[in-house]
C-alpha cells in the first residue's frame, strides 16, 4: 500500500476484530458447544517500523472460593444437627445428603475473564 502512495504516505494501519469460535466438547457427556473468544490484531508501519498488537479474551467461569468454603461450612453444621448419635449409619446419611434437607447451601459460580496483550516491534 505504501509503495504504490510513493510520496503521499509514510505510514500505514490495519485493524482487524473477529470472534474465533471453537466446537468444544462438554466434560460428561457426548454433547459439545461453541465458546467464542474475542481477537484483534493492529498493524501499524510509519518510517519502515512495523508494529504489531495482539489482544485476546478468554471468558472462562469457576467456582466462587469463599461460596464454596461457606456451602461446606453449611453442610457440615447441618450434618452435626442432623446426625447427634455419636455412631453414624451411613446408608442414612447418604439418603439424607441425597435428598431436599441434604442441600443446604450450593457454591456460586463466578465468569471471569483473562486479558491477554502483546505487542511486538
Amino acid at each position: 500500500m505504501l509503495s504504490s502512495q510513493q510520496g503521499l504516505s509514510l505510514s500505514a494501519k490495519i485493524d482487524l476484530a473477529f470472534e474465533l469460535v471453537i466446537n468444544k466438547p462438554a466434560l460428561l457427556s457426548n454433547q459439545s458447544g461453541v465458546q467464542a473468544y474475542p481477537v484483534a490484531i493492529s498493524k501499524t508501519i510509519t518510517d519502515g517500523v512495523i508494529n504489531t498488537e495482539l489482544s485476546l479474551t478468554i471468558p472462562y467461569s469457576s467456582t466462587c472460593p469463599c461460596s464454596a468454603a461457606l456451602s461446606r461450612q453449611a453442610l457440615s453444621d447441618a450434618v452435626a444437627e442432623q446426625f447427634t448419635e455419636q455412631q453414624l449409619d451411613k446408608s442414612a446419611l447418604l439418603e439424607w445428603l441425597t435428598s431436599q434437607q441434604g442441600s443446604v447451601a450450593t457454591p456460586h459460580s463466578q465468569r471471569s475473564c483473562v486479558y491477554k496483550h502483546e505487542f511486538t516491534r
